[in-house]
């Protein structure tokens, strides 16, 4: 079996990123996971060793690895821009977020929580970390996903 290296990416301390990311992983048995944790990413210098980290990881090993980020600096906009510029496509989904919102953040939207996490290779998950809404996401919406 091949162990997946899973970053945890946090302008904190890191730990509602764990804790989101563990809470997920726990419905992939099986699998084995190499978890970084990636703390105090408060700012663009730290956001670009981060991505370095992330992308030696990745030619290393071979295979892409997961990341869950709890970033919520206004930065992260300018993350999704550098993503789209090296050729990533960026995926969005939010009950709020319409058709015209996607076009204006020069995302594609996903139709559901479900359809964007089994599109995705990064997923970043931002929402209020209590037990129901982690239970929710992954019982309603990210169980179905294959590892």
């Amino acid at each position: 079996m091949t162990r997946r290296t899973v970053f945890f990416v946090s302008d904190q301390t890191g730990v509602t990123a764990e804790t989101m990311g563990h809470s997920l992983l726990t419905q992939f048995d099986g699998q084995e996971f190499r978890p970084v944790t990636l703390p105090f990413i408060s700012n663009i210098d730290k956001a670009q060793e981060a991505v370095r980290k992330i992308d030696a990881t990745a030619a290393d090993e071979g295979t892409r690895p997961i990341v869950f980020s709890t970033l919520v600096q206004e930065d992260v906009r300018e993350v999704v821009k550098r993503a789209q510029a090296f050729g990533m496509r960026v995926t969005a989904w939010s009950r709020s977020l319409d058709d015209g919102g996607a076009r204006r953040l020069g995302v594609e939207r996903a139709g559901d929580l479900l359809a964007l996490a089994r599109g995705s290779d990064y997923l970043s998950l931002h929402l209020p970390l209590t037990a129901q809404t982690v239970v929710n996401a992954v019982k309603t919406h990210l169980a179905e996903v294959p590892a």
